[in-house]
């Protein structure tokens, strides 16, 4: 079997029995939703229909102390949140300029206008465990990522939107199904930022290190790029451990969808096993 087929197989299988389980769910929505934590301190049981992975945030606050901009909207943003319904926009702009050094000393204006929407289908009351997320971004401006004299990108959030700079495109599109409180299926337009997640050193250069080296793994990007087409098995086997298996197109681009190059070869398969560790009381992964 050609891995084209492989993947085929992979996406017929994980719709088959996402559509059964919501077909089974539908209607049991219970009126309290909880996150893990929550449930964990009150000492109650964590299920598929009592969790979300989209807690409510915190809209409120002054002007000058608020993380969001636009604030509460008089209170509807939370009640959109509390119903299943969260809607973020955020624009980021960044110029950087060559000091010393590099091939060019010039300077760059550029940045991403992102436009994110999440439901929780248990909140809307659908079924518990589903959640979509759907994100469109607005990549502009130039980088000096070429001029830097560095092997790897000093600007990873335009590094990873290259081949789309100017365009309005849809780079991640995708649906979450917890069939248990300790596996789920995801399948969709994937973001790949979500690997070799910690602490410190991660995102895509929009609220951490800018420079790839600290915002991505550069090896693995090159297998799994930043809104590959394909789908994953996601296990939470303990608070502290998580364990995921992805099928991904190795050619998925952000301003395509992704379904002419998902049944041709290359495609990649990845594993990845995260522990949380707390030496002398710090949090740390392997």
């Amino acid at each position: 079997m050609k891995r084209g087929d492989l993947v085929r197989c992979w996406f017929a299988a994980a719709l088959f029995v996402i559509v059964v389980f919501a077909l089974t769910r539908i209607g049991a929505a219970q009126d309290e939703t909880q996150t893990p934590r929550e449930a964990v301190e009150e000492k109650q049981p964590t299920t598929i229909s009592s969790f979300t992975i989209y807690p409510v945030p915190n809209y409120g606050g002054d002007f000058r102390s608020r993380s969001y901009l636009t604030g509460d909207w008089g209170g509807l943003r939370s009640k959109l949140a509390d119903r299943g319904v969260q809607f973020d926009f955020n624009v980021t702009q960044i110029y950087q300029g060559v000091a010393s050094g590099g091939t060019n000393r010039t300077g760059r204006y550029s940045g991403s206008t992102d436009m994110v929407l999440k439901l929780d289908f248990h909140k809307l009351g659908l079924w518990p465990g589903g959640f979509l997320l759907a994100e469109a971004q607005v990549p502009f401006g130039n980088t000096v990522n070429p001029y830097s004299g560095g092997i790897l990108p000093v600007n990873t959030l335009l590094s990873m939107t290259a081949p789309a700079i100017d365009e309005i495109i849809l780079p991640h599109l995708y649906f979450t199904q917890f069939l248990a409180d300790w596996f789920a299926v995801i399948i969709g337009k994937l973001d790949t930022t979500g690997g070799d997640d910690n602490e410190f050193a991660h995102g895509r250069g929009d609220d951490k290190f800018m420079n790839l080296a600290f915002s991505f793994n550069p090896v693995v990007i090159t297998l799994a790029p930043y809104a590959p087409l394909g789908m994953g098995l996601l296990f939470l086997p303990h608070k502290d451990v998580i364990y995921s298996f992805s099928v991904v197109d190795t050619q998925g681009q952000p301003n395509t969808a992704g379904f002419k190059t998902l049944v041709e070869d290359p495609t990649t398969l990845t594993n990845e096993a995260r522990v949380t560790v707390r030496p002398f009381g710090l949090t740390g992964h392997q």
